[in-house]
């Protein structure tokens, strides 16, 4: 069993493959002159409440300002997102969704670093989770324990390309999510007014992520 990443890059489109066994399984487009902006991480100014629809406005130093649902605001306990955010103060929010349809981009405080092996969400309640896409159930199970015995204050997931891997290889991964988060919450602490502090994910980067395991044998 062998597989291939295939990339085509044109000036204004990349199209990425991935075929196994001679087979075209997978295929993804991406347009060059509209970079995602997904993933992008940002120290944002609230410009305003909609208080009907339960949602703020985050100035981001984009055309439209970004829009965050009060179900993506973390830490609020029984508080309203009126309670928790104010106009004019300052907030770390991820993007995740683009802009779409007339409108800015939608955001989320609930942010997750993705690796090789694992998503790490710092910013969210503690529990553990493994892909389903991962066929053994036994090793599903293997992997659960893993993570549960980390130990981590957070959320955190074992994606698919998690199968078969050793606890050393998930907490090497682990550490250099945890490392980027350090970072991001360095930079937004010193920084000052509005400020990108992470770009958005790179798709030929994501893609080949994804779909490298021990079969491929060429990119």
């Amino acid at each position: 069993m062998s597989s291939q990443i295939l990339f085509n890059v044109r000036p204004h489109q990349t199209r990425m493959a991935f075929v196994k066994d001679g087979v075209l399984k997978d295929i993804f487009y991406h347009r060059d002159q509209d970079p995602s902006l997904m993933g992008a991480i940002y120290r944002g100014r609230v410009s305003r409440l909609a208080k009907r629809l339960n949602f703020a406005f985050v100035e981001l130093g984009l055309k439209k300002s970004g829009f965050l649902y009060g179900k993506d605001v973390v830490n609020r306990g029984n508080q309203s997102l009126q309670q928790t955010l104010k106009p004019g103060n300052f907030t770390l929010v991820q993007i995740k969704s683009d802009p779409a349809r007339g409108k800015g981009p939608r955001l989320t405080q609930e942010l997750s670093f993705s690796g090789r092996y694992l998503v790490y969400m710092p910013t969210q309640a503690k529990k553990v989770a493994v892909s389903r896409r991962i066929p053994s159930a036994k090793d599903r199970e293997r992997l659960f324990e893993i993570l549960k015995n980390m130990n981590e204050p957070c959320a955190l997931i074992a994606r698919t390309l998690a199968e078969g891997r050793s606890e050393e290889e998930l907490k090497k991964d682990l550490k250099i999510l945890k490392l980027k988060w350090m970072q991001v919450e360095a930079d937004y602490k010193k920084a000052e007014g509005i400020k990108e502090l992470q770009k958005g994910f790179d798709p030929g980067v994501t893609y080949l992520k994804d779909l490298m395991n021990d079969t491929v044998e060429t990119v």
